[in-house]
């Protein structure tokens, strides 16, 4: 797969999830009713821990890594509190996705009416969530695994005297090899959703692990495909920062 023919299938796919703007509104009505009281209690405390200060702006605008140290340090209990609400939030999110991906799926697929995603939803609700479990448990025990190796490059690459630069490429090396499982597992998941839904099928379990056999047996894909979308999701941050 070339990256033109990568761009074209990530146009045409978005072109139809836009098509499909109404089951989208519906994905992120449901979304947003779910996380909102989260959100307005994080706003909340973070409002209430900075006020006035220019810190945030200034890290937005110009991230600097001193300047981040000491913001992390001076607003412990704000930070305490963040740390605290981004794994619940990860986690909803997780499984709203799991929960609703068929239906999606299958609207992609279809006419793209909210009712026809409704009963696709329901329809594979089940099969969702045992696809959703399983692959929550193969993810927990992949990266406590990879974990152990990533430690010791961090520990290797942190040891001593290091100054600020080194210890910033540290943390962009670690957290990279730490998403490498990570993205492994979200693809392999993903396809094996697709397959459930095209053909239909109830061995989950069997079906996320054709999903990794996939992924696997065409790294160089993966990678052009997704690494497009990747590329032009840090393009917008690019614009935006």
């Amino acid at each position: 797969m070339t990256p033109t023919s990568s761009l074209t299938i990530l146009g045409r796919s978005l072109r139809t999830l836009f098509q499909r703007w109404p089951v989208l509104l519906t994905i992120q009505g449901i979304t947003f009713l779910v996380v909102l009281p989260i959100v307005l209690a994080f706003r909340s405390t973070l409002a209430n821990a900075f006020g006035s200060s220019p810190v945030v702006e200034r890290m937005l605008s110009d991230f600097d890594y001193t300047t981040y140290s000491d913001f992390m340090s001076s607003q412990k209990e704000a930070m305490a509190f963040f740390q605290r609400t981004v794994g619940p939030l990860m986690l909803i999110s997780i499984i709203i996705h799991g929960l609703l991906g068929s239906g999606l799926a299958v609207s992609m697929a279809g006419e793209g009416r909210v009712t026809e995603f409704l009963k696709a939803t329901g329809r594979f609700l089940g099969r969702s969530f045992r696809l959703l479990f399983y692959a929550l448990v193969s993810g927990i025990l992949i990266v406590g695994i990879w974990t152990f190796a990533v430690g010791g490059i961090w520990t290797v690459m942190t040891s001593g005297d290091r100054i600020e630069s080194e210890y910033l490429l540290a943390v962009v090396v670690v957290t990279l090899l730490f998403l490498i499982p990570v993205a492994i597992i979200a693809l392999a998941t993903e396809y094996a959703r697709i397959l459930m839904v095209r053909e239909d099928r109830r061995n989950v379990l069997r079906t996320l692990w054709d999903g990794f056999v996939f992924v696997f047996r065409h790294p160089l894909r993966m990678v052009v495909q997704h690494g497009s979308i990747f590329v032009a999701m840090l393009a917008l941050l690019g614009l935006y920062w």
